[in-house]
């Protein structure tokens, strides 16, 4: 990170001290709003939002950075959730949510963060997955990155319908079906 120049300042400073408590902090996107989790124990307030803590419970997979233009999609999972949020955690989940993920450090000493935490992921939500064992279970969802839309073949038309479901009331598209046969002649004939 030393080489960042678009993290916060505290931040890039604290990471070259001696010792250092780094922690990630998520936020994923439900249908009733937003989950949002840390590294650590306790309530963590930042930025006016609680984060709740999940210390070792909670799994984050490799957050990927290429030199190449690709989607590259991230898991976040949450162990030790009782069977009883099982039917509540599937029915609220929705594609296509925000689901963020952040480095920050804390002050050993006082608990609280030093400078900005540092975006690692500004993904959406793709699926979600169970791992049933009884009592608890684990929730895993999994993100992509905005850029996997790019991929996806345009559902739209050059048609009047569509004009009107983008665009109410435009007149752009209201001729163009009695252009398809149209004869037109240019000049002189």
């Amino acid at each position: 990170m030393a080489g960042r120049t678009d993290a916060h300042a505290d931040l890039i400073a604290a990471t070259q001290a001696p010792r250092l408590c780094p922690i990630l902090l998520a936020e994923i996107g439900y249908g009733s709003g937003a989950e949002r989790a840390w590294t650590g124990n306790g309530t963590l307030i930042w930025d006016g939002v609680e984060f709740y803590g999940v210390g070792t419970l909670g799994k984050v997979s490799a957050v990927s950075e290429t030199t190449e233009f690709q989607a590259n999609g991230m898991a976040f999972t949450l162990d030790g959730v009782p069977a009883a949020r099982l039917q509540q955690a599937i029915g609220d989940f929705r594609y296509g949510l925000p689901a963020k993920l952040w480095l920050a450090v804390l002050d050993e000493q006082t608990g609280t963060m030093i400078g900005e935490p540092y975006p690692l992921a500004d993904n959406i939500t793709d699926s979600i997955a169970i791992d049933d064992a009884g009592e608890t279970c684990s929730i895993t969802v999994r993100t992509e990155s905005p850029a996997i839309t790019l991929d996806a073949a345009l559902n739209w038309r050059y048609t009047n319908q569509d004009q009107q479901r983008r665009h109410p009331g435009d007149k752009g598209f209201e001729y163009v079906p009695s252009l398809v046969d149209k004869t037109i002649t240019f000049g002189k004939s």
